[in-house]
């Protein structure tokens, strides 16, 4: 005789398909933090880049500035003059970097993590006809791959101090 008792717990089918629905939610959240972290990363990464741009275009601003005339120019690099003394400074573009030679020494302006792609001067003249400006447009990207695609472009104009023609 078999007794009539009523049997408790999970089936084989049930547990599988429990199981399934964890696998899924799992991949599915694991996939929603992960897209978080990286787009944290680029935004922070995106962060670090303009605030290093606006650096270098602050610098170049007062390198100009504190310049009394403009020796040699091109799209990429610039010379300029100051009466105090004979030394000229040159500012120019080369590895991914900005330097400044003002005679003592050259120094890079870019810190790492960021490396600049391109660098464009330009010469322009007040409607004075003395004044004398200098803009420049500078694309700095990340050193990382960080899947932002186009560089960050940022421009800057000075105005050359003592400056008679």
């Amino acid at each position: 005789m078999r007794s009539a008792r009523k049997q408790s717990g999970f089936t084989l089918i049930e547990i599988l398909v429990y199981l399934g629905l964890v696998t899924l939610l799992s991949t599915a959240l694991a996939a929603f933090f992960w897209n978080i972290t990286s787009v944290s990363e680029r935004n922070e990464l995106s962060q670090s880049t303009a605030a290093e741009a606006r650096c270098v275009i602050g610098r170049l601003g007062s390198i100009v500035r504190n310049a009394d005339s403009l020796e040699s120019f091109a799209p990429d690099r610039i010379e300029l003059g100051n009466t105090d003394s004979s030394d000229t400074t040159i500012v120019y573009a080369s590895d991914g970097n900005i330097f400044v030679d003002d005679g003592s020494g050259v120094s890079a302006l870019i810190g790492s993590g960021v490396r600049a792609e391109d660098m464009r001067f330009e010469e322009s003249h007040a409607s004075d006809g003395r004044s004398q400006y200098v803009t420049f447009t500078l694309t700095l990207r990340p050193d990382q791959e960080s899947g932002i695609s186009d560089g960050l472009n940022i421009h800057g104009a000075a105005l050359l101090r003592n400056k008679t023609e």
